[in-house]
């Protein structure tokens, strides 16, 4: 695995989208700005308004506890059974596979490539890190996607939120930059005071609210709005606090 500090990115614009087929950066790719404000590289999963709250994909929960075939200490590949479910591929790309159970339990690993997955049969993961401890066949893994690869607007409050695109994007598949930290206009779906703390919203999709005690456990934190106070169906200034 490859560590590093936070990247500084040359040709980086966050008020440009690119339409073209391929990743110019690593999916979930975080950068920040001269002024602090932080940004995620993200891929659209659906056409994006500016200034509206974006969450991750709703998860594929099939793709879980799945039998590894084969997993060799040192490889870049684990072999499994899929679950009576299919993909597309690429779907899968900079996601995770997460060891749950047996030999090798507890290790996470960065995907590199996942092929379009075959309901019940054989596939490949391919990995961007060596295999630390080898898996056998009562090892189980669990598939999940990056949270930043073919975002949505959602009012759906278990989602994790992703960020806000400072421009619409046009549609799904384009490549996009998501603000996570610092000043930004977010839709608001209440009137929140200056100062207050706001999370995602569970009724309009891509907007935010004001904190209330009744979703404090499951509606995510966004940030805190600035000291503007926010006006329902407005996009005043917010203090995004998702990275």
């Amino acid at each position: 695995m490859k560590l590093g500090g936070v990247a500084q990115v040359m040709d980086f614009d966050p008020y440009n989208i690119r339409t073209e087929e391929g990743a110019t950066h690593l999916i979930g790719e975080l950068v920040m700005a001269d002024d602090g404000r932080v940004f995620r590289y993200a891929v659209a999963g659906e056409a994006l308004a500016a200034g509206y709250l974006t969450t991750e994909p709703t998860g594929n929960v099939l793709l879980t506890n799945m039998a590894v075939l084969t997993g060799a200490k040192g490889a870049t590949k684990i072999t499994f059974t899929n679950a009576a479910t299919t993909t597309t591929a690429g779907y899968y790309d900079g996601g995770y596979v997460c060891v749950t159970y047996g030999t090798g339990i507890g290790q996470t690993y960065r995907i590199a490539n996942l092929a379009a997955l075959v309901s019940g049969a054989a596939s490949t993961v391919y990995l961007n890190e060596p295999i630390a401890v080898a898996l056998d066949t009562t090892s189980r893994i669990d598939i999940v996607a990056s949270p930043w690869n073919r975002v949505l607007h959602t009012a759906t409050a278990t989602l994790r939120p992703t960020g806000v695109p400072l421009v619409a994007v046009t549609a799904a598949g384009d490549f996009c930059w998501l603000q996570t930290r610092g000043i930004a206009a977010v839709f608001s779906d209440s009137t929140v005071a200056a100062g207050s703390g706001v999370e995602q919203d569970d009724s309009v999709a891509g907007a935010i609210q004001i904190i209330v005690e009744a979703d404090y456990v499951v509606n995510p934190r966004v940030g805190r709005s600035y000291h503007i106070a926010g006006v329902q169906n407005y996009a005043h200034p917010v203090f995004l606090e998702i990275d």
